[in-house]
């Protein structure tokens, strides 16, 4: 349930949006969690279903830039992993309350990002969590150029279980894969902290060569001087994104365009409970990346995909959880209890969305999904 509120006369476009939401949900376990047999572990175990009951609330005054959250969650049967690796079945029920505070401050281009978490386990040796958690993000957001060319953040960007971000990763990286916002078939981009990481990675991109410092003009020459390999993207693959990135802001608001629609249009479906859709906080902004939706359950994601499909439209799954994929099994496990992992991407189905999609293809998708006889029962 979600009301509005217009307590603010001189902001009448600014709401005051309060929440309330529950769900309850009964489980089998995973059959990896029931049966396994490797050499590192064995168990045949005869676990019960899990059951998970969740009620939580909320209220945002975006006017003030303040948003607050509490949740209670109630588990029985939930399944763990104790620190010898082994799956274990909690017997008895247990409970997590959360609750949140955000605070932001707009100073002009500065931005000042404040959240406190606390969190109580009835049960910490099954669900570890910190009592309190803090996380400020400072940072400066201004336009480049007159007309808009660039939006920049520059920051000191949070702090995880006291320690700053930044230091925790060293690297940020860009994927430009074609499946992204702004392609060019196979590639990316790497940022560095450091500018002695920076000139190794050149080092490694140049097949072990210091080629890039001869090309700046700080050696007479160049030669072989470590492990390298022919990372270089072509210059037809350079000059394809190079293209998109000149006019990014154009294919970005197309893209949020298609996002919007969708979400605007498949809103009556959430009211009715029959999906759930992407939920973007106020002190966050997309890109617009994909467009989901979450179903009831697989079995019905499979029935509306091929539903889909039968319609001329190719709407996709978005990921199968690396601790269930073949890989995953083989050199790794799950670490905790997956109480959300499998579920949730079990449920998640992809909308097409990319720049040159029609307005005409846009509208047909949605009102196929609208149309799907399994919410219209």
């Amino acid at each position: 349930a979600k009301i509005n509120l217009y307590p603010f006369r001189r902001h009448r476009g600014s709401p005051v949006n309060i929440f309330a939401r529950f769900n309850t949900s009964l489980d089998e376990p995973e059959y990896y969690q029931q049966h396994i047999y490797t050499n590192h572990f064995r168990w045949d175990n005869e676990f019960s279903k899990i059951s998970t009951t969740t009620v939580e609330g909320g209220i945002n005054i975006p006017l003030w830039q303040l948003s607050a959250h509490v949740a209670y969650n109630l588990l029985a049967g939930n399944i763990w992993y104790d620190n010898a690796g082994i799956v274990q079945q909690n017997a008895e029920a247990m409970s997590i309350l959360s609750a949140s505070l955000n605070k932001n401050f707009i100073l002009g281009p500065v931005h000042l990002d404040h959240k406190v978490l606390v969190q109580l386990s009835s049960k910490p040796e099954v669900i570890p969590l910190p009592l309190v958690a803090a996380n400020a993000r400072y940072y400066i957001q201004f336009t480049i150029g007159p007309v808009k060319a660039m939006t920049m953040q520059l920051g000191v960007n949070a702090w995880y279980k006291g320690r700053a971000l930044g230091t925790i990763g060293d690297y940020g990286c860009y994927s430009f894969h074609e499946t992204k916002n702004y392609a060019m078939g196979e590639g990316g981009a790497i940022c560095f902290q450091s500018d002695e990481d920076q000139e190794r990675a050149e080092i490694v991109r140049e097949k072990g060569t210091n080629r890039s410092k001869f090309f700046r003009g700080q050696i007479d020459k160049y030669t072989w001087v470590d492990y390298g390999s022919s990372y270089l993207p072509s210059e037809l693959n350079v000059s394809y994104l190079w293209a998109q990135l000149q006019v990014f802001e154009k294919i970005n608001d197309r893209r949020l365009s298609i996002w919007n629609y969708y979400h605007k249009t498949l809103r009556p479906l959430a009211e009715a409970g029959l999906i759930e859709q992407p939920f973007v906080p106020d002190y966050a902004v997309h890109n617009a990346h994909m467009y989901y939706i979450k179903v009831r359950d697989l079995e019905t994601r499979t029935s509306l995909i091929r539903y889909m499909r039968e319609k001329g439209v190719l709407c996709v799954f978005h990921y199968v959880p690396l601790h269930s994929s073949e890989a995953g099994r083989k050199f790794g496990r799950f670490h905790g209890e997956d109480v959300y992992t499998t579920k949730e991407s079990e449920r998640l189905m992809r909308l097409p969305l990319f720049y040159n999609l029609t307005e005409e293809d846009m509208r047909y998708t949605a009102q196929c999904i609208l149309n799907y006889p399994g919410f219209n029962r």
